[in-house]
Formats: C-alpha cells, sequence, structure tokens
C-alpha cells in the first residue's frame, strides 16, 4: 500500500477507537463488534446447514464456497448485509480474535462496504484488486487491535530483545507470534526482522515441519536485506536451535546485505509449543577480515 492509503486507513483505525471510547490497551473484540453494531457466531464447516445457508452468497475467486470448501481453510465471514461475523469454531481459543478482527477491518475500511455488501454472487472480484482488499482489512484489524498509534508510541523506544516482545503480548492481551509481527513492523526503526514456522522437529502439526511461514522485516531492513533467502536463514537458525519448548539461547548469524557488506546479527528464538518464534536483531558490521558464525 502506498502512505497515503495507509494514512487514509489509519485516520479510519483512530476514528473508530476514539468513537468507541478504547483508547488503551487491551483492545477486546467484543466492544469493538459491539460498537460496529455487529454479532459474533461460531461456526461448523462440516455442518450442511450452515454450508446450506451460505454457499448461495459466498465467492472466492469467481467459484461458490461450495466449490472450494474442500480446499480452502476459511477462519471467518463477514456477512454485510446481516452485520454477522461467522468464526471457524475449530480453531483454538487464543486463535479466534485474529479472524475477527480482521473481518472488522472490512468493516471498517472505506468502501469495502458497497463491494461486500449486498452479497452479490454475480460479482465477480479481480483477483488482485481481492488480494488489496485482503491486505487493507488485515492493516485495519491489526491497527485495532493493537489501539492504533499507541502501540507505536509505546514499542518505538524500547530495547528490541524477547523480554520486549514478552511484555507487550501481556499488556496488549495478544499472543507473542502476533505481537511478535507488529513489533516488527512498528517496533524501532532498526535493523531487525521477525521470523514465524515450523521447527524441524515438529511433525505433528499443520504445517510442514521446517517452512519458514512468515518473515516480517522493519523498513530498514527490507531496504538493506531485499535479497535475503528467508527460508535458508529460518533453516540456519532452526538447526542450531534443540527440540524443546520455551526460550532457547541467543544465537550469532551472519548475513550478507545487498552491497555485499557481511553483517552479525542476534538470534532470540522461542517456541511455543506450536510456532518457533524468532526475533533477528543487528549488532554490528562485521570485520572485513574475519566474520562471526555460528558454531
Amino acid at each position: 500500500m502506498t502512505p497515503a492509503a495507509q494514512n487514509k486507513l489509519n485516520e479510519a483505525i483512530e476514528r473508530t477507537l476514539r468513537d468507541a471510547g478504547l483508547t488503551s490497551p487491551p483492545i477486546r473484540l467484543r466492544d469493538v463488534l459491539e460498537h460496529l453494531n455487529l454479532y459474533q457466531e461460531f461456526y461448523d464447516l462440516s455442518n450442511p446447514s450452515f454450508l446450506d445457508k451460505t454457499k448461495h452468497k459466498l465467492q472466492v475467486g469467481g467459484h461458490k464456497l461450495v466449490q472450494i470448501i474442500k480446499k480452502v481453510s476459511l477462519q471467518a465471514v463477514l456477512f454485510f448485509d446481516e452485520n454477522r461475523i461467522a468464526i471457524d469454531e475449530s480453531l483454538p481459543e487464543l486463535k479466534r480474535e485474529w479472524p475477527g478482527f480482521h473481518e472488522t477491518g472490512h468493516k471498517i475500511c472505506p468502501g469495502h462496504s458497497e463491494i461486500f455488501g449486498f452479497g452479490d454472487t454475480a460479482q465477480t472480484l479481480n483477483a488482485n484488486y481481492q488480494e488489496k482488499l485482503e491486505a487493507e482489512a488485515n492493516f485495519v484489524g491489526a491497527g485495532v487491535m493493537f489501539c492504533g498509534k499507541h502501540f507505536t508510541k509505546e514499542a518505538y523506544d524500547t530495547e528490541p530483545c524477547w523480554k520486549t516482545i514478552d511484555d507487550l503480548a501481556r499488556r496488549y492481551g495478544r499472543t507473542k507470534t502476533i505481537t511478535l509481527r507488529r513489533y516488527t513492523e512498528f517496533g524501532p526503526d532498526c535493523l531487525m526482522a521477525g521470523i514465524i514456522g515450523t521447527p524441524y522437529w515438529k511433525h505433528d502439526g499443520p504445517h510442514a515441519p521446517g517452512s519458514c511461514r512468515h518473515f516480517v522485516r522493519s523498513a530498514i531492513f527490507a531496504n538493506q536485506f531485499s535479497n535475503l533467502n528467508e527460508q535458508q536463514t529460518f533453516e540456519t537458525i532452526n538447526y542450531h536451535l534443540p527440540p524443546r519448548t520455551g526460550k532457547f539461547q541467543e544465537l550469532p548469524l551472519n548475513l550478507e546485505d545487498d552491497n555485499g557488506i557481511q553483517h552479525e546479527f542476534v538470534a532470540e528464538a522461542f517456541f511455543n509449543t506450536y510456532d518457533l518464534l524468532i526475533l533477528l536483531k543487528h549488532s554490528k558490521k562485521c570485520n572485513p577480515n574475519g566474520c562471526v558464525i555460528i558454531p
């Protein structure tokens, strides 16, 4: 999104929070829903009655919901005309809030109600345009979840470390996973990245062992390390960690920027039994005559 588009969405976020009287964390989904006159319910995709009720309304990529239900993992659905959000009841308790905030993002985003509001099954959105709308809903949903500018002001002057992530997660009532992502993008203006993946030793989850699923970069990191191999970076850290739960000892990591200059980073990792979370923070430029590497 362009800076102008982000500014417009930020105005919508701040206006919603102000009008709802939500000026400090934690922001609860039920309070946002009440302000927006939205009703929340949980659904079971295996329930035929839900599909019968919704399949004539919903389309994804031009295909009716009933045609793709076995291929797409829907976590939540917003029915504009009914002021209702249906959330997948199979989601763990801690993961139910984000889909709700994402759908409220559609409700708040300027222009989305005109596009989705009438459940027109004849309307098929261009795939790129639909992706843009989803990105806007993500931006607004996350902004409301983290109390808009309040999080940015509070996180900006903090020291990038796992303790900071942990403290902010408790203060804002969010999971460590989503707090790591938010902090990386809206925290201090420094070289850092947040990595979320599945460790090599976890074989009983929905994702492939050793897979890097999210690599979130700060603005300055994205600018200087645009050619970084995300999967390889994740694997380098992952395979030097023992299979256990909790926080790991810090690991030094050597990375090369877009100009071929070597930098030393420090990786702080935490495994919450679901995801391997890594905060990658800059330490120093390496000596041209020798660089620090993981033993």
